[in-house]
């Protein structure tokens, strides 16, 4: 599983500052988007509220915080609460 270290924030078109990770963290249960943000070496699943899309990254709104690490690669295969190793 690898991990996004650092989550970005960037200045978006409307001058708020936004915190984005890759979206191919993103992942999606029956129209609710989620991500995996690893803790002490354990994998939690974690219900966000997505904004606009840029690049090959999404702004999240709500439910992951600036620092967090969040899984990129490998999250269909976590269970909320899976101990995971990281890079």
């Amino acid at each position: 599983y690898q991990c996004d270290w650092s989550s970005d924030v960037y200045s978006s078109d409307l001058g708020a500052a936004s915190l984005t990770i890759p979206y191919a963290a993103l992942l999606d249960d029956a129209c609710q988007p989620y991500v995996f943000v690893v803790a002490k070496g354990v994998a939690h699943s974690r219900d966000v509220e997505t904004g606009p899309v840029s690049g090959d990254r999404i702004v999240i709104v709500k439910g992951v915080k600036p620092g967090e690490k969040v899984v990129t690669e490998g999250g269909t295969a976590l269970e909320d609460g899976m101990q995971v190793r990281t890079k």
